[in-house]
Protein backbone atom coordinates (compact mmCIF):
# COMPACT_ATOMS: atom_id res chain seq x y z
CA UNK A 1 0.00 0.00 0.00
CA UNK A 2 2.34 2.22 0.95
CA UNK A 3 4.90 1.65 -2.13
CA UNK A 4 1.56 2.54 -4.19
CA UNK A 5 1.40 5.72 -2.53
CA UNK A 6 4.47 6.52 -3.10
CA UNK A 7 4.40 5.78 -7.14
CA UNK A 8 1.07 7.43 -7.52
CA UNK A 9 2.41 10.42 -6.12
CA UNK A 10 5.63 10.25 -8.26
CA UNK A 11 3.46 9.83 -11.31
CA UNK A 12 1.38 13.18 -10.16
CA UNK A 13 4.72 15.21 -9.63
CA UNK A 14 5.79 13.43 -13.73
CA UNK A 15 2.62 14.87 -15.07
CA UNK A 16 2.80 18.03 -12.98
CA UNK A 17 6.11 18.56 -14.77
CA UNK A 18 5.02 18.14 -17.62
CA UNK A 19 2.00 20.35 -17.70
CA UNK A 20 4.86 23.06 -16.67
CA UNK A 21 7.05 22.63 -19.11
CA UNK A 22 4.75 22.74 -22.11
CA UNK A 23 2.94 26.57 -20.69
CA UNK A 24 6.78 27.37 -20.45
CA UNK A 25 7.67 26.24 -23.94
CA UNK A 26 4.53 27.81 -24.89
CA UNK A 27 6.15 31.54 -23.47
CA UNK A 28 9.30 30.64 -25.20
CA UNK A 29 8.05 30.32 -28.16
CA UNK A 30 5.68 33.56 -28.40
CA UNK A 31 8.26 35.67 -26.74
CA UNK A 32 10.33 34.43 -30.23
CA UNK A 33 7.62 35.36 -32.24
CA UNK A 34 7.48 38.83 -30.07
CA UNK A 35 10.55 39.80 -30.95
CA UNK A 36 10.83 38.93 -34.98
CA UNK A 37 12.18 42.20 -35.94
CA UNK A 38 11.12 43.39 -39.30
CA UNK A 39 8.98 46.66 -40.87
CA UNK A 40 5.73 46.82 -40.63
CA UNK A 41 4.32 45.16 -43.73
CA UNK A 42 7.83 43.26 -43.86
CA UNK A 43 7.19 39.75 -42.21
CA UNK A 44 10.35 38.49 -41.33
CA UNK A 45 11.21 34.91 -41.27
CA UNK A 46 14.10 33.42 -41.37
CA UNK A 47 14.93 33.35 -44.89
CA UNK A 48 13.10 36.88 -46.00
CA UNK A 49 15.34 39.27 -47.69
CA UNK A 50 14.55 43.08 -48.31
CA UNK A 51 14.46 43.78 -51.99
CA UNK A 52 17.01 47.00 -52.88
CA UNK A 53 15.10 49.64 -55.86
CA UNK A 54 18.95 50.91 -56.62
CA UNK A 55 22.43 50.03 -55.35
CA UNK A 56 24.93 52.69 -55.46
CA UNK A 57 29.10 53.21 -54.55
CA UNK A 58 30.55 49.69 -54.40
CA UNK A 59 32.84 49.16 -51.37
CA UNK A 60 34.00 45.01 -51.71
CA UNK A 61 31.79 42.04 -51.69
CA UNK A 62 30.63 39.40 -49.28
CA UNK A 63 29.90 35.80 -50.23
CA UNK A 64 30.63 36.60 -53.80
CA UNK A 65 28.42 39.55 -53.98
CA UNK A 66 28.95 42.99 -53.97
CA UNK A 67 28.75 45.14 -51.42
CA UNK A 68 27.02 48.90 -51.84
CA UNK A 69 27.59 51.69 -49.77
CA UNK A 70 23.98 53.11 -50.47
CA UNK A 71 20.65 51.25 -50.83
CA UNK A 72 17.16 53.06 -51.90
CA UNK A 73 14.47 50.55 -50.21
CA UNK A 74 10.86 51.21 -50.68
CA UNK A 75 11.69 55.04 -51.51
CA UNK A 76 14.11 55.17 -48.20
CA UNK A 77 17.80 55.45 -48.23
CA UNK A 78 20.12 53.06 -46.11
CA UNK A 79 23.71 52.74 -45.74
CA UNK A 80 25.50 49.81 -45.45
CA UNK A 81 26.01 48.63 -41.97
CA UNK A 82 27.46 44.94 -41.59
CA UNK A 83 27.48 41.71 -43.24
CA UNK A 84 25.59 39.16 -40.94
CA UNK A 85 27.56 36.12 -40.69
CA UNK A 86 25.98 32.72 -41.61
CA UNK A 87 26.52 30.56 -38.82
CA UNK A 88 23.07 29.54 -37.29
CA UNK A 89 22.59 32.51 -35.12
CA UNK A 90 19.44 34.30 -34.75
CA UNK A 91 19.29 37.83 -36.62
CA UNK A 92 18.22 40.46 -34.90
CA UNK A 93 17.40 44.02 -36.31
CA UNK A 94 17.31 47.20 -35.05
CA UNK A 95 14.42 49.42 -35.67
CA UNK A 96 14.48 50.32 -39.47
CA UNK A 97 17.10 48.28 -40.66
CA UNK A 98 16.68 46.30 -43.50
CA UNK A 99 18.05 42.86 -44.84
CA UNK A 100 19.70 42.21 -47.93
CA UNK A 101 20.95 38.90 -49.51
CA UNK A 102 23.65 37.45 -49.20
CA UNK A 103 23.22 38.85 -45.70
CA UNK A 104 24.35 42.88 -45.64
CA UNK A 105 22.54 44.84 -43.25
CA UNK A 106 21.33 48.58 -44.05
CA UNK A 107 20.76 51.01 -41.54
CA UNK A 108 18.49 54.69 -42.16
CA UNK A 109 20.99 57.18 -43.87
Amino acid sequence: MEILLIELILWAGLAFLFWVMKDNMDGVETGLDADTPGQAGHPRGPLHFDQAEQLTEPIGSYLNAPIYRHARIDGKDYEFSYAFPHNGGALRLADGERYLQPGLVYQPA
